[in-house]
């Protein structure tokens, strides 16, 4: 899915896969069986780089979800994911008739350099990043 700021800048969020391959076997939530590899893409009109990372854990996205459903009801006035690694994080916020999405992507873990981007979007555009995310958290369950 893409996220635009006023600048024109895009960031592209993708999830390509489970890190590792294979289901897991216990009973208890297996930290290794659920980390996924995203896929950053930011594009500046000026310059394109590419992204990958296993930041992200399959009970993250869960929650994430439905809490972006709880702010699409009403029931709360906004969403974060905050990943358990420091590196990806979106932030929602409901102000008014608007929705300000901040995306903080720490590409490089030794420097601490990062891409972020904010974007403004309404109700209708919130509803389809919703049905986006929806889809990569059934495509992708907790194993």
């Amino acid at each position: 899915m893409k996220f635009y700021d006023k600048e024109g800048n895009i960031l592209e969020f993708d999830i390509v896969g489970y890190q590792f391959n294979g289901q897991s076997n216990e009973d208890k939530f297996n930290w290794d069986a659920n980390w996924l590899n995203i896929k950053i893409i930011f594009d500046t009109g000026n310059y394109k780089e590419e992204y990958y990372s296993s930041c992200i854990l399959t009970i993250e996205l869960n929650q994430f979800v439905k809490d972006l459903e709880r702010l699409i009801k009403g029931k709360t006035e906004k969403c974060i994911m905050d990943t358990l690694e420091p590196y990806f994080k979106i932030n929602i916020v409901h102000d008014l008739n608007e929705y300000k999405i901040n995306i903080c992507f720490i590409y490089d873990k030794q420097t601490g350099n990062k891409i972020e981007l904010t974007q403004i979007a309404n109700e209708q555009e919130l509803k389809y990043i919703y049905d986006e995310f929806k889809s990569l958290a059934t495509k992708y369950k907790e194993r």
